[in-house]
């Protein structure tokens, strides 16, 4: 499995402010009676408590999934759908399986209407929320 961490050398002060990085939250509300539970997530800072296992979509900036075999057809097809459904501005798909990222932006109904690749090892920079964010892809392909 591939992980997405920042250190908080990694990340700006504006962004420790404003911003934090969580872990396996699910998303709220419920939609299509699916309730998606991203690898990594970037939401308002302050909105969730310490036992907290859900967060309301408002407060979602951006999600991460690691694909593996068993995930592959619902990273990139029901939670891609419900993501860019719920409005949240920016997924990452890291995967292991072909050694690419795909950063999805532009959520447009269940869409998104941009779409790049990244081979691992590349750079993948972006904003959330107005905070520049730059992701590192020293990540490993499976084989």
């Amino acid at each position: 499995m591939a992980v997405v961490t920042a250190t908080p050398a990694d990340v700006s002060a504006q962004a420790r402010t404003s911003l934090h990085v969580t872990r396996d939250k699910g998303v709220l509300p419920e939609m299509d009676g699916y309730t998606p539970e991203p690898d990594v997530l970037v939401v308002d800072a302050g909105v969730l408590g310490p036992a907290d296992a859900y967060v309301d979509q408002k407060h979602v900036h951006f999600v991460a999934e690691s694909v593996s075999r068993s995930t592959v057809g619902q990273d990139y097809g029901r939670k891609l759908n419900q993501y860019a459904a719920r409005g949240i501005s920016t997924y990452l798909i890291v995967d292991v399986l072909t050694g690419e990222c795909v950063l999805y932006r532009e959520p447009k109904g269940d869409e998104y209407t941009s779409a790049v690749p990244y081979r691992f090892g590349e750079e993948i920079g972006f904003s959330i929320a107005g905070v520049p964010v730059t992701v590192r892809t020293d990540f490993k392909k499976i084989r």
